[in-house]
């Protein structure tokens, strides 16, 4: 397992584009939703903290990503732009249902999990633009 996630977490420094990066992003973020919303309907009393949260971080990580993955050359304007704008976005959604504005229910475990989202694509898209040495994955 521990190589498994080393494996990942070298894909950030691997040389690549920024765009493949992004998508990367954008596809992980996707499939957290997806797995969020499965576990949501069968296992709601699992960990709800983690089931009701789950699908807005993976929400915000596709959007603010996706975002990203769509401009040629992104820069940390861009970057600073993708992971705010969505999170900001989600949360005046749910402060609408909190008011009554936008059918829902208001959930504050939804807004820690759109910032998260936006965080994470902030901290990728940081580290991909920071690192000074790009590598090729190792495993061994």
């Amino acid at each position: 397992m521990g190589r498994f996630i080393k494996y990942l977490t070298s894909i950030v420094f691997m040389k690549l584009t920024e765009r493949v990066k992004y998508g990367i992003g954008a596809a992980s973020g996707f499939a957290i939703a997806m797995i969020g919303d499965t576990i949501q309907e069968l296992y709601p009393n699992v960990c709800p903290a983690i089931s009701d949260s789950l699908p807005d971080y993976g929400s915000a990580l596709w959007i603010s990503s996706m975002m990203l993955a769509f401009k040629k050359r992104s820069s940390v304007n861009d970057l600073v732009y993708s992971s705010t704008a969505i999170p900001i976005l989600y949360t005046l959604s749910e402060l609408g249902q909190k008011y009554g504005v936008i059918p829902g229910t208001f959930d504050e475990k939804d807004i820690l999990g759109f910032a998260l989202g936006g965080l994470t694509t902030l901290v990728v898209g940081l580290a991909s633009k920071y690192s000074n040495k790009p590598q090729t994955p190792n495993i061994d």
